[in-house]
């Protein structure tokens, strides 16, 4: 691995795991979500922002951000192929290769994301983080009453 892509994957292990203290930190005392900002006005952001409570949101924003994804590789593959075809030298030739080989590596990954989770616990992708009552949750604390 080159310098460059070393620290790209650091960052990217190290934002993986910031994302994932921080959603776990405090979960079992949260009482109801409450969005930072209403977006009433907006007849496709009205869904995401009426709910009340952490999972049914963070589900809403991983589809939207697999949905992205997929929509930003389907333009890359667009540009790619336009390059592609407008260029007769071969270093450009290559250059729209590899970035056709890199946005289908992308693509390939987002299904991978969904898939392994889905074929993990389909509940999973539900993203419904919940504790019964007087249940063990670790280090002999048990969690608080949810109301």
């Amino acid at each position: 691995m080159t310098l460059p892509r070393t620290r790209i994957l650091f960052v990217l292990i190290l934002v993986a795991s910031c994302a994932i203290v921080a959603l776990s930190v405090d979960i079992a005392s949260a009482q109801v979500f409450v969005p930072l900002e209403s977006f009433g006005d907006s007849p496709k952001l009205r869904g995401a922002y009426s709910e009340t409570e952490l999972g049914p949101f963070m589900n809403r924003v991983f589809v939207g951000a697999i949905a992205a994804g997929a929509i930003l590789a389907v333009l890359r593959l667009a540009w790619a192929g336009f390059v592609y075809m407008s260029s007769d030298l071969w270093t450009s030739k290559d250059r729209a290769k590899e970035i056709i080989r890199d946005t289908l590596l992308g693509l390939f990954l987002l299904l991978a994301v969904w898939l392994i989770l889905y074929q993990i616990n389909p509940d999973i992708l539900k993203l419904e983080i919940g504790f019964r009552e007087g249940a063990n949750v670790g280090g002999g604390r048990t969690a608080p009453p949810l109301y």
